[in-house]
């Protein structure tokens, strides 16, 4: 199993939404990696989160959303 630890999480906050995690974002995901969570299923999830999904509307170019990533 992968150890995940709050820079791998820092790394995906900041990719996602341009912004490192607050601390208790990066404690709940800390938590839920314990639970065998991996980072791709981190990643997964905060991708459908409402913060990512308002900014990453279809109205954006392809090309625009991986510059973004």
């Amino acid at each position: 199993m992968c150890n995940i630890n709050s820079i791998d999480l820092q790394k995906l906050y900041i990719a996602f939404y341009g912004r490192p995690g607050d601390p208790s974002g990066i404690n709940y995901w800390l938590t839920n990696a314990k639970n065998k969570l991996t980072l791709k299923e981190i990643a997964n999830e905060l991708s459908i989160q409402e913060e990512y999904t308002n900014y990453f509307t279809d109205e954006r170019s392809l090309e625009f959303k991986i510059n973004k990533l």
